[in-house]
Formats: structure tokens, sequence, C-alpha cells
């Protein structure tokens, strides 16, 4: 069960979060989006114009390692070069552009 000052300092925090989030100046929020879908557009187009290529299953690779021992449990592909993930590359963005806000970057 929660205590009542808990209640209090997880709506409190809940506060804070909500104005760091409302920081964002709508500036750069059009900023953002301007640049995302600018992306979208440019990544549509190489792909459009693109030259066919023979269908593969998308590269897969994989490492499991024991963090106490350093011991490398599972291997598979591990020294293949492979791009990056959809994923990763949308959260190497938003660091980017959080760093760009927090004017740890220009």
């Amino acid at each position: 069960k929660a205590s009542a000052g808990n209640r209090r300092q997880e709506a409190k925090m809940a506060d804070i979060v909500q104005i760091r989030c409302n920081h964002l100046i709508r500036g750069q929020r059009a900023y953002a989006r301007s640049v995302l879908w600018i992306m979208g557009v440019v990544l549509s187009i190489g792909m459009a114009l693109a030259p066919p290529s023979s269908v593969q299953a998308a590269p897969y690779a994989a490492v499991v390692v024991d963090a106490r021992t350093g011991e490398v449990l599972h291997s598979r592909n591990a020294d293949t070069r492979l791009h990056p993930a959809s994923l990763t590359k949308m959260m190497t963005l938003y660091i980017a552009f959080e760093a760009v806000r927090n004017g740890e970057i220009s």
C-alpha cells in the first residue's frame, strides 16, 4: 500500500515530467516534424528509384555474454558487418534532437 506521502511525491514527479515535456516550444516541435517528414520523403524516393535486387532474408547476428564472467554463451555472425536496425536509427535521431534542445550540440 502506498502512503499518502509517496502518492504526493509521485504526483509531484509527474508534474515535473509534464513541465519538462511541455518545455519544448512549438518551433522545435515543428522543426522535428519537418526533419522526420523530409527523411520519410527521401527514403521513399530512394526506395522507389533503387534497382530491384534479389530477395534475401535479413542478416542475423546475436551475442549473449554472461555479465559476471564475461564468458560468451552464444555467438552467431558476431563479426559480420550489418546495417543498424530502424529502431536504432530512430533512437539516434531522438538522442541527437535532445542534445540540440539541451544546447549540448548545435
